[in-house]
């Protein structure tokens, strides 16, 4: 048996110091990284103007809608036009190709147009045939000649100018069968095919129509001087159609046809129809020239609206002009439209084209008209480090939204409007961690490290080598398909940087000291500020390991810093972050970094510490102070026992067994030891779960307690495992179980479980009367879940019931046991039906959870039946009758008046055998007492001779509810009279028999 005077020790509440200790550790630090928050806004002006990038991310020129008297100025001003591949400009002419093979020449307007908006633009296209060798056909004009969209800038155009003709696929070339486009993505030509390209000089079918002129099948290459749309593939080689066409192989790169068919209204409309003829002079060479009046219109299906892509209809015009330049009427005209997606800003311009024909063809921009809005694109402001080449962490990239065509550049703010604008915008403060701006340049691109290559000294304009005054030129580009060539980039020099990081204790670790915020600044100066301690709260070596200076007593005046580790680097280039040498016994608790801003990011943990390098991984332009923070760490565990003292089936230290101190059925086993660690002053990581977790059905928490200072006071109320939990905390000195932590001793916690008190009951029932009138339920006694079933106890509980039905018509049935096994009287009487039913069950089932007591789950239900009876009906007289006297013997036979009969009404669970016996308890003798002698011995039955002892008649072993048993007939013989001649005397003889009836107990 266990001492309980060993286990009842009272623990000592913790003093204020060891308090303070533990009321340190109560603030939760959430771990935050630090963000740099970025403006996503858009500066809320127009033109030239300071950048801020840590303020707006996006700046917007303006001058975006010229009016169309503008526009129509600007763009009859030759200078306002580009001359690319082997245009010559003639005052207001410009000169696309020189009667010469496999050339392509261009104009293009130096502003491109905003495509959501609608948009159109007219002039004259001449095409002027010059055979030079007699005999040659006139009408062998080449190749093209028309408008052209495009979103590539004017360097691209005039790169794939120089690419021959071919009448191979695929087509990436713009002469011939190229109609200017060819090999520039997603680009559109709006104008005359003058002649039909079939692939390899065939006559063409659905897979060889190179030049996308696919309504000729079968014809050979021949003029056609049809009026046609046609496009190209864009960079992601989709079609730009808005009903995608289906006669055309894009692996082989033809020209996308119109996929209606739709060109010229069916007429080839060829020069020989055109007023012009009068130009023609016979001779050797001969020369013809025609003229035409053409007009493009682009009309959006929403105009205005912003997306990326716009969906519209594209028309173009073309009228043949007489010798003067008028309209002549009465040639016709031809139209042909297309339904198109484009990108929002396209390149405008004229093309003329020549494959293996000649001819002169020129555009004339003096009568020209165009509406519509300017398109822009984005140029972007980089800001770099120069030692590293790297964007700026602190300075995200600018983005000016400027027209095509305008120039940008960094210098004094200030705006120039025309074509080109000119919008400069000065550069931003420098950067904290920076000393100087250092240089702008323009252009370049970013490698896969995102270090910036490939830019040029900002004295030079790499999308515009003829650009003599300043700036870089925003040019048009395909945004899918190219790097973005309007970059503007500003350099910043870098600051050296030595970062230093700290190490110390966690507060409130065993012999730490808890830092004010002054005299953490005391320590680490400039390090530290901004540090505060909602922050966190930091303690410094007392008891050293290997963190600081040793100090004694209370005083901290005189604490000193440890020696930090040094890094050295530059803003914004790589943290070479050092392997942490952490104390032995001790983990890392949290990282505290500091911020540009001098605001601090807190980590927690070793998880932390990587963290911390995956999200700063390049210095800032602070001091980029560390201050690491460790913890002890600590272990405990705990151990799951029964109360030793009152818990049946275990044994003295409180485990289940077969040979227990208190007799009983062996409890379940409890759950294994549970093993704890964490930092000292962390919250043990144990909960009330995790003991309900462990408690079964009649079984609560007793007590929790330090395993080496034992049990505590009684602590009656709330048995919940919870309300123990907190009751344990309260008497370790804090407030509940969540302020619990570990703590510089040992960490073994006990938790003990103890059985339920289970009231055993009997109640009483009939069960198919339910308002009969029955004994009230009362206690048999009050056990511990699991003990056993006493026979003492089981013969109070048979008293008991039998007390409770004295003189009560009920009997017991039967009796139905806590776990509902239904239980009789033994058939030889021997036990109740109570009896069996407690020595049945065995011990006290268990029942309840978190409560001392239970009722309900020990109840004995007897089941009553009425008790009935058990009659007999036996003769008044057996009649012998009157005989004379003879000299000789005398055998008489009894007559009865009625029969012997045994009615059984009784319950079937109150039947049982029963026995009829027949004794003469008075023999036959004179009535008038003068004869002395008697008849006795000589009456009998079934030939059994009567005496005073009781004779059985009959057993009945197996009776039935409700039987009548005739045991003599109402004629019987069974009854017999010997009368011997010295009896026979006159008189009158009377005499008794007694009928008893009994049943088996």
């Amino acid at each position: 048996m266990a001492n309980v005077k060993n286990l009842l020790k009272k623990s000592t509440n913790l003093g204020a110091n060891a308090l303070l200790l533990v009321s340190t550790l109560l603030p939760t630090l959430s771990v935050f990284s630090a963000q740099t928050v970025y403006a996503t806004t858009q500066a809320p002006s127009t033109g030239g103007q300071a950048l801020q990038p840590t303020v707006y991310d996006n700046y917007d020129t303006g001058a975006h809608n010229w009016s169309d008297s503008s526009l129509t100025n600007v763009v009859r001003d030759s200078s306002k036009w580009s001359a690319l591949g082997t245009t010559q400009i003639s005052g207001n002419w410009f000169n696309l190709t020189q009667n010469t093979k496999n050339q392509a020449g261009y104009g293009i307007f130096n502003a491109s147009m905003d495509m959501s908006q609608n948009t159109s633009i007219s002039g004259m296209f001449r095409t002027q045939i010059t055979n030079p060798t007699a005999g040659n056909d006139f009408n062998l004009a080449g190749d093209a000649v028309g408008f052209i969209l495009t979103p590539t800038n004017k360097a691209q155009i005039n790169a794939n100018s120089s690419k021959p003709s071919s009448n191979n696929r695929p087509v990436n070339f713009p002469t011939g069968a190229g109609l200017g486009i060819g090999g520039l993505p997603g680009s559109v030509f709006a104008g005359r095919d003058l002649y039909y390209n079939a692939s390899s000089g065939l006559a063409d079918d659905p897979t060889q129509d190179i030049d996308g002129a696919n309504q000729w099948f079968g014809q050979s290459p021949s003029p056609i001087y049809a009026t046609v749309i046609r496009t190209t593939y864009d960079s992601k080689n989709n079609q730009i159609l808005a009903t995608p066409g289906t006669l055309y192989d894009q692996g082989a790169g033809n020209l996308i046809p119109d996929p209606v068919g739709t060109y010229n209204n069916g007429s080839k409309y060829p020069i020989d129809k055109w007023g012009g003829k009068s130009y023609y002079t016979l001779g050797i060479p001969g020369t013809q020239t025609e003229d035409e009046r053409v007009t493009m219109t682009w009309t959006p299906d929403s105009a205005g609206v912003t997306t990326a892509t716009i969906s519209g209809t594209l028309t173009y015009v073309a009228q043949a002009c007489n010798s003067d330049g008028s309209i002549n009427t009465g040639a016709g005209s031809a139209t042909v439209s297309q339904k198109l997606v484009l990108p929002r800003s396209m390149s405008i311009g004229v093309v003329g084209g020549t494959g293996s024909n000649y001819g002169n063809i020129s555009f004339s921009n003096n009568t020209s008209n165009i509406t519509g809005y300017r398109g822009t694109t984005n140029a972007q402001v980089n800001y770099i480090n120069a030692t590293t080449g790297k964007k700026i962490a602190a300075y995200p990239t600018s983005t000016i939204t400027a027209n095509v065509g305008d120039r940008l550049a960094i210098g004094v703010a200030g705006s120039v409007a025309g074509l080109p604008g000119k919008y400069t915008y000065s550069a931003p403060a420098v950067p904290t961690g920076y000393t100087a701006q250092s240089k702008v340049t323009f252009g370049g691109s970013f490698d896969a490290n995102g270090v910036l290559s490939g830019d040029i000294d900002s004295t030079k304009d790499p999308n515009d080598s003829t650009n003599s005054t300043g700036g870089l030129t925003i040019i048009n580009y395909d945004a899918e398909g190219a790097n973005n060539p309007n970059e503007i980039n500003i350099y910043y020099t870098p600051k050296s940087i030595t970062s230093h990081i700290y190490q110390a204790l966690s507060a409130g670790s065993p012999g730490s000291y808890t830092l004010t915020d002054s005299q953490l600044k005391t320590l680490g100066g400039a390090d530290f500020s901004g540090f505060a301690s909602s922050t966190g709260s930091i303690g410094w070596a007392g008891v050293n390991p290997g963190l600081g200076t040793q100090v004694s007593g209370t005083d901290t005046s005189g604490l000193n810093s440890s020696v930090p580790i040094n890094v050295s680097g530059i803003t914004d280039n790589a943290y070479t972050y050092p392997s942490l040498t952490t104390p032995t016994g001790y983990v890392i608790d949290k990282i505290y970094y500091q911020n540009v801003d001098n605001t601090w990011a807190t980590y927690s943990g070793q998880a932390g510490w990587t963290q911390l390098q995956s999200d700063h991984p390049n210095m800032n332009g602070g001091t980029n102070a560390i201050l690491v923070t460790y913890a002890k760490m600590e272990s405990g565990t705990v151990h799951f026992l029964y109360n030793p003292e009152i818990s049946p089936g275990v044994d003295e230290s409180g485990l289940p067994s077969d040979n227990p101190e208190i007799a009983g059925k062996r409890p379940p086993d409890l759950p294994s030891d549970y093993a704890m660690s964490g930092q000292f002053g962390a919250h043990y990581p144990f909960e009330a779960s995790n003991i309900n977790n462990a408690l079964t059905p009649g079984y609560y928490t007793y007590q929790v307690y330090y395993s080496a200072e034992g049990l505590n006071s009684d602590t009656p109320g709330d048995v919940s495992a919870q309300a123990k939990l907190d009751i344990f905390a309260t008497q370790s000195g804090v407030s509940d179980w969540a302020h619990m932590s570990f703590i510089d001793s040992s960490n073994d916690i006990n938790v003990m479980i103890s059985p339920i008190s289970q009231k055993i009951n009997v109640k009483y029932v009939v069960d198919d009367d339910p308002n009969a009138t029955v004994p009230d339920q009362s206690t048999l006694s009050t056990s511990k879940t699991n003990a056993t079933i006493s026979p003492s106890l089981i013969t109070k509980s048979d008293t008991a019931v039998n007390t409770a039905l004295a003189g009560s018509s009920y009997i017991v049935g039967s009796v139905t046991a806590p776990d509902g096994t239904v239980y009789s009287a033994s058939p030889d009487g021997s036990a109740s039906a109570m009896v069996n039913a407690m020595n049945g069950t065995k011990y006290v089932l268990p029942g309840g959870e978190n409560v001392a007591s239970y009722d309900g789950a020990n109840d004995y239900t007897v089941h009553l039946v009425d008790a009935g009876t058990l009659e007999l009906s036996a003769p008044d007289t057996i009649d012998f009758g009157t005989h004379p006297i003879s000299g000789a013997t005398q055998n008489l036979t009894g007559n009865l008046d009625q029969a012997v009969e045994v009615t059984d009404t009784r319950s079937s669970a109150n039947l049982s055998p029963w026995t009829l016996s027949v004794a003469e308890t008075s023999p036959l003798q004179d009535v008038s007492g003068k004869i002395s002698q008697t008849f006795s011995g000589l009456m009998s039955f079934n030939n059994s001779t009567l005496t005073d002892q009781p004779l059985v008649v009959q057993t009945h072993s197996n009776p039935s509810t409700g039987e009548v048993t005739t045991v003599v007939s109402k004629n019987s013989s069974a009854f017999q009279l010997q009368a011997p001649e010295s009896l026979q005397r006159q008189a009158d003889y009377q005499g008794q028999l007694t009928w008893t009836l009994t049943t088996a107990p």
